[in-house]
C-alpha cells in the first residue's frame, strides 16, 4: 500500500478580467518580469466568488462580476515553494469605464493583453490553461 500525502497548502481565486477581448494582468515589484492575475487567497468561511471580488477591489479598486470557472491548477509556488491551488475565473468589469487604482503593496503596474501578445509575456505556471480556455486556443 502506498503512502498518501494530502494537500495542505494555500487556495487562491484569480480573476481573468476581460474587456474588449483583452485580459488584465498586474505586476508587483517582487515579481520582476512575471505578470499575475488579480486575486488572492480565500478566507475561512468566505464564498469563493466573494473572496475574488474582495481581492480585486483591494488590489485595483475595481468592481467585477464573476462569470465562469476557466481552470483550476495545483502548483508548487515559485517563490514560496509551497503547494497552491489556483481557481481562475472569467470576470468582467461592472462598469467598463471605471479607472484602475492600484494598491502599491499589491501591484505597481498593469497591462491589457490580447491573444497575439499572450505568448510574449511571462505569466505564472498554471495560468496558461485559463488563457487558452478563454481564447479557445
Amino acid at each position: 500500500m502506498s503512502s498518501e500525502t494530502h494537500f495542505s497548502g494555500k487556495v487562491a481565486a484569480k480573476a481573468l478580467i476581460v474587456k474588449d477581448d483583452k485580459i488584465l494582468l498586474i505586476r508587483a515589484s517582487k515579481d520582476n518580469e512575471t505578470w499575475d492575475l488579480p486575486g488572492g487567497r480565500i478566507n475561512v468561511d468566505e464564498e469563493i466568488e466573494n473572496a475574488l471580488k474582495r481581492e480585486v477591489k483591494e488590489e485595483l479598486d475595481l468592481d467585477v462580476n464573476i462569470e465562469a470557472l476557466l481552470s483550476s491548477k495545483q502548483i508548487i509556488h515559485s517563490f514560496e515553494k509551497t503547494p497552491h491551488i489556483f481557481l481562475i475565473f472569467k470576470a468582467v468589469l461592472v462598469d467598463p469605464h471605471q479607472p484602475i487604482h492600484m494598491d502599491p503593496k499589491e501591484a505597481e503596474e498593469y497591462l491589457w493583453i490580447d491573444k497575439e501578445a499572450f505568448n510574449k509575456v511571462k505569466i505564472y505556471d498554471g495560468y496558461d490553461q485559463a488563457f487558452k480556455n478563454f481564447w479557445k486556443l
